[in-house]
């Protein structure tokens, strides 16, 4: 699985109250991520570099993934993706999953 398809499988999981808790920024950067846009196309649209972008996008996961733990762990409802591919990039700066 790439990196946007598991994007696209984290936040469509996340339901309103948790992509609330997301930044404007942060859920613009997951927003378009999810329709396909690359890291150095939205960092184009956000006057910012896709190195920034690739945080952002981190940040958002991460915070996705502490509402997770704080809400859905007790009911047993598991998270979309593994841990390991949040801050890891892939081959030649693609952060794809490995």
């Amino acid at each position: 699985m790439g990196r946007i398809e598991a994007v696209r499988e984290v936040v469509g999981s996340a339901d309103a109250y948790a992509l609330s808790c997301l930044r404007p920024r942060e859920r613009k950067v997951l927003s378009l991520r999810t329709r396909g846009f690359t890291l150095r196309e939205i960092g184009r649209h956000l006057h910012v570099g896709p190195e920034r972008i690739r945080q952002l996008e981190n940040r958002s996961l991460r915070t996705l993934r502490r509402i997770y733990d704080r809400e859905c762990k007790t009911l047993d409802i598991p998270f979309p993706t593994p841990y390991i591919f949040f801050d890891h990039p892939g081959p030649q700066g693609t952060h794809n999953a490995p």
